[in-house]
């Protein structure tokens, strides 16, 4: 695709794996934080879609979406 587009990307993990919430101070960090301080031109994760990130990000349309679930024992009474 870089090639076809004509664009280079690097591909990194954050050492601390944050996605990004926002702070106190209104900033964000993690991903998030990257990308609104103009660090980043876009994140590619199974980020979960937040309002208060919208408050710092764009988000796209979603490419897919996810159906998890959680599996417990039942009683054992």
């Amino acid at each position: 695709m870089e090639h076809e587009l004509n664009f280079t990307s690097t591909y990194f993990r954050r050492e601390d794996r944050t996605w990004g919430e926002r702070l106190a101070n209104g900033t964000f960090n993690g991903m998030v934080g990257d990308i609104s301080r103009g660090h980043l031109d876009l994140i590619s994760a199974s980020l979960t879609v937040k309002s208060s990130r919208a408050q710092g990000i764009s988000y796209l349309h979603p490419i897919s979406t996810e159906t998890y679930a959680l599996f417990v024992p039942t009683s054992r009474k």
